[in-house]
C-alpha cells in the first residue's frame, strides 16, 4: 500500500494478487477479509485504487453492475469475478 499526497486530496493505491480459481471458496473468502482492513484504515476523504491480479473474470452482463463495471469485458463470469462485484459492491 501506498499513499501519495496531493494538494486537493491524496491517493492510496493498494496492490494485490488473489488466488486463483482452482483455490477452495474459504481461501478466496480470507484474501477479501484481510483487502477489507487496508481499504478501511485508508481515510474516507483519500482516493483509493485497488488494483492487480484478481484471477476474476467478470463478464460481459454489466447490467445491474452499471456504477462498478464497464460494458467491455468478454466471456462468462467466474466465482472470482461475482467476489469480486460483491466487494466493489460493499466498498461503495
Amino acid at each position: 500500500m501506498i499513499r501519495l499526497k496531493g494538494s486537493l486530496t491524496n491517493l492510496t493505491i493498494i496492490y494485490v494478487y488473489a488466488p486463483d480459481s482452482s483455490k477452495d471458496d474459504e481461501e478466496s473468502e480470507n484474501f477479501y477479509l484481510q483487502l477489507q482492513s487496508p481499504v478501511d484504515y485508508v481515510p474516507k476523504k483519500d482516493i483509493v485504487l485497488v488494483i492487480g491480479d484478481f484471477n476474476a473474470i467478470a463478464g460481459n452482463n454489466y447490467r445491474g453492475h452499471e456504477d462498478i463495471m464497464g460494458k467491455f469485458d468478454n466471456g462468462q463470469m467466474n466465482r472470482g469475478g461475482e467476489r469480486l462485484i460483491e466487494f466493489n459492491r460493499e466498498a461503495i
